[in-house]
């Protein structure tokens, strides 16, 4: 009775065929590495940006009647924003708002540029004098940075090193007050 090889036996005895098949398959694989697309800067997304102002020489309480609240009612009145998830940290002088966009929102690039231009253009008439520093960063834009960071790094270092400055001086403008 002949038994039927199995399968190593014929990989051992065809070694031809062996040697053909794993050439096709390496040949296949650098094939799709090559023609496998992939996003040097890949689109992201997230639903998330921060809402920073300074006052200086304001306590906590100044800082969350005069500049806190009045940030949060604007920001509510936009229905775009998630109210359950957004949440305010406020210190002496200091309010720092992380704000979430609604997970159903359609063009959060064109929302989020629509908030920052009305935080520019409305909250800097409503706060306080004193108050400095009003900004808002959207994470999104952020992380795009940092992924160009390999392709143009010295663009990056630059918008990073101006917004440090831009912050630093806020920083120092604070410190100037007395508490």
């Amino acid at each position: 009775m002949k038994r039927k090889p199995n399968f190593i036996e014929a990989a051992m005895k065809y070694k031809q065929i062996t040697i053909f098949v794993t050439a096709l398959l390496l040949l296949l694989g650098v094939y799709s590495l090559v023609n496998m697309p992939r996003a040097e800067m890949p689109k992201i997304d997230l639903p998330v940006a921060m809402v920073m102002a300074f006052y200086p020489g304001a306590d906590e309480m100044q800082t969350e009647q005069q500049v806190t609240n009045k940030i949060e009612q604007y920001l509510f009145s936009f229905e775009e924003i998630d109210k359950e998830k957004t949440t305010s940290q406020t210190m002496a002088g200091q309010v720092f708002i992380t704000v979430y966009a609604q997970t159903g929102l359609k063009d959060r690039k064109k929302f989020w540029s629509a908030l920052q231009h009305g935080l520019n253009m409305n909250m800097s008439q409503a706060l306080p004098k004193g108050a400095i520093g009003l900004s808002s960063i959207v994470i999104s834009e952020m992380l795009q940075h940092r992924s160009l960071l390999f392709h143009r790094p010295q663009e990056v270092m630059l918008k990073w090193r101006n917004t440090w400055i831009s912050w630093k001086m806020s920083l120092n403008s604070f410190k100037q007050y007395p508490k």
